[in-house]
């Protein structure tokens, strides 16, 4: 059973306002589904989030191993809405997901 309907994946979410914040230059998530699902989950993201310039798409394909479908979304200067880690948390065309940091790198550093 799917947490969020399908029907209803393209309505408009309540995210609540961006938390920016000065100590990383990005929050990401690295979402994995059936590949079939992915350009759905893809559109879906992008109606919901095309208002948010601080909401970034990095990429979307397949893996190379299993050919599962990838989505990877990053936060620039603000932290990951909770409502859509929740969402993806409960729905079941998400297989797993991953949220990841990407600090600012330190002068010197490579």
């Amino acid at each position: 059973m799917d947490i969020v309907p399908y029907s209803t994946l393209t309505a408009v979410v309540p995210f609540g306002e961006p938390q920016y914040t000065d100590e990383v230059v990005a929050n990401g998530v690295h979402i994995s589904c059936e590949p079939e699902r992915r350009e759905l989950l893809l559109a879906t993201f992008e109606s919901w989030f095309e208002d948010r310039a601080e909401v970034e798409l990095v990429s979307s394909g397949e893996s190379d191993k299993l050919g599962l479908g990838f989505v990877i979304l990053e936060w620039v200067g603000s932290e990951i809405d909770q409502l859509f880690l929740d969402i993806l948390r409960k729905d079941s065309a998400i297989i797993d997901y991953t949220t990841y940091v990407r600090e600012e790198e330190e002068e010197g550093e490579e």
